[in-house]
This record gives C-alpha cells, structure tokens and sequence, in this order.
C-alpha cells in the first residue's frame, strides 16, 4: 500500500452516514457475529426505507451503555405493502441473522414497510460523528441520516481496535454470514 492510499480517508465513496438508536443488549451480538442483519420495520415510509445504500457507514447507538458500535453495509433489501404473514415470512427467513427478541416481532406484526441491512463485521467504535460534529445527543428518532462527509472512521475504531487485537480472538465467525 503506498502512502497516498494510506492517506485517503476512508469516508470517500461514502453517500451517506446513518446514527441508528439500538437496545444496548443488541451490541454484544453484534461483535460476537450473532447479529449480522439490522432490521427496521414501521407502518409508514421512513428512514432508512429508501434512503441506505451499499458502502454507507451506520453508527449504532447504545447511549444508555455509553456504547457505539459501527458498520459498512454490505447488502440492503427493501420491503413495502407489508402485512402479518410478510412479516412473519421476513422473521422466518432471516430471524436468526437479526438476532432480535421475541417482542420486537409481537411489535412488529402490523409493520408495512421493512429494511434490512447486511453487515459484513461490526467494530467497537469510542465516537460516532455527532460527538465530532457537535450535533445535540438526545434523538428524537431513531434513525438519522448525515452527510457522507461526516464520517469518522477510521479514527473513531483506532484505539478500540488497537485494545481488542490484544484481548480478543476473532469475532466475527458466524453462520449468519452467508444469509
């Protein structure tokens, strides 16, 4: 690798970066490689539904854990015109990959629209772009969307990533990464 490619920033190419709020429980599924699928469902269009892309980063959330785990996106799919059984089919097909409780599908049964994004791993991250970029922390939505220019990786990885090649075999062995 020379120096220039060396110097790139890793953010090039990137459209879009997406802070997503997530259940501080789902952060340890995610590094162990038991939750490679986000999902979010809802009655009506809303972010990510139409607005994530391949390559995007997202930054996941876990505030009340003081946790922030982030990811490229490998794979989207879009669903709409959803009704109980589609949802069910969704669960059927991909549920061990999304990794979520059996509430969070009870919830979900009266969804329409449906993203999922696949993951190909997850970092442990010590920031995510609104602590750079000054943004209020308490979210009113659970998705938000930034400008691809605001990314913060790999910066934000480095010393997680420096403490866990010391501490931690690989963790991203998983049944769910051919899903």
């Amino acid at each position: 690798m020379t120096d220039d490619a060396r110097s790139q920033p890793d953010f090039v190419g990137v459209r879009r970066v997406h802070l997503a709020v997530i259940e501080p429980g789902l952060v340890r599924a995610m590094l162990e490689g038991n939750k490679r699928i986000e999902s979010r469902f809802s009655r009506t269009r809303r972010a990510p539904f139409g607005q994530i892309e391949v390559d995007d980063r997202v930054y996941f959330l876990a505030r009340r854990a003081g946790l922030i785990v982030t990811g490229r996106v490998e794979r989207v799919e879009s669903f709409e015109g959803l009704d109980e059984r589609g949802v069910r089919d969704l669960r059927d097909r991909y549920g061990p990959c999304i990794a979520a409780a059996e509430a969070y599908w009870h919830q979900k049964n009266d969804a329409r629209f449906a993203t999922l994004m696949w993951f190909d791993r997850f970092e442990k991250a010590a920031f995510a772009p609104d602590d750079v970029h000054g943004r209020e922390r308490s979210y009113r939505s659970a998705w938000i969307i930034r400008p691809g220019e605001q990314c913060v990786y790999p910066a934000c990885c480095q010393h997680e990533a420096q403490r866990s090649a010391r501490t931690e075999p690989s963790l991203f062995e998983s049944s769910c990464a051919g899903t």
